[in-house]
């Protein structure tokens, strides 16, 4: 039995041209943000581990190590107000763990009527050292690389010094309680 005949189809005439394809479809395009996503999620948990690794690491240091270490890590800082600031918070830090004081949110004069009645300390450098770092910091000063060695020398004199005299106050202590 022969098959029916076709009904007529459309015509061609009403046809425009090539129908082109988006070049990418939506779901693409929400699949390689998610993996994307995630990507950056991943490398910002190894970062941030990482981090927390190295400062885990540093808080392991007597303090005076940890002041000393920063102090090297600054030594390479280019910024003249990078440096400063760099210096002056690894003295702040410094101080702020081994005498307890929250020196951190203190003025420099502050800081120095804080350091001479917790410890005898030469008030005259460590002001002179705090003056310079505050003048770089915020006045914009320039050091050369004379006074960038001379305050990196200056913030070592004053740890050393403060540890010298709180060793000294602790064994002073020590002797008195027995």
């Amino acid at each position: 039995m022969p098959l029916p005949e076709l009904p007529p189809g459309p015509s061609f005439k009403n046809l425009r041209g090539p129908i082109t394809e988006p070049l990418f479809e939506t779901w693409q395009i929400v699949s390689v943000t998610i993996v994307a996503v995630m990507l950056l999620g991943y490398f910002a948990c190894i970062i941030a581990n990482y981090l927390r690794f190295r400062n885990a690491e540093r808080s392991r240091l007597p303090p005076e190590e940890q002041a000393e270490l920063s102090i090297q890590e600054a030594q390479c800082l280019a910024d003249d107000r990078d440096f400063a600031s760099a210096h002056s918070s690894a003295l702040r830090n410094y101080l702020d763990g081994v005498l307890a004081l929250s020196v951190k949110g203190q003025t420099s004069s502050e800081l120095s009527r804080a350091m001479t009645l917790q410890l005898p300390v030469n008030g005259q450098r460590l002001n002179a050292f705090l003056e310079t770092c505050d003048r770089v910091k915020f006045a914009g000063a320039s050091l050369s690389e004379g006074q960038r060695i001379e305050l990196s020398d200056t913030a070592k004199e004053i740890i050393s010094s403060t540890e010298e005299s709180r060793l000294k106050a602790l064994e002073a202590r020590k002797e008195v309680s027995k």
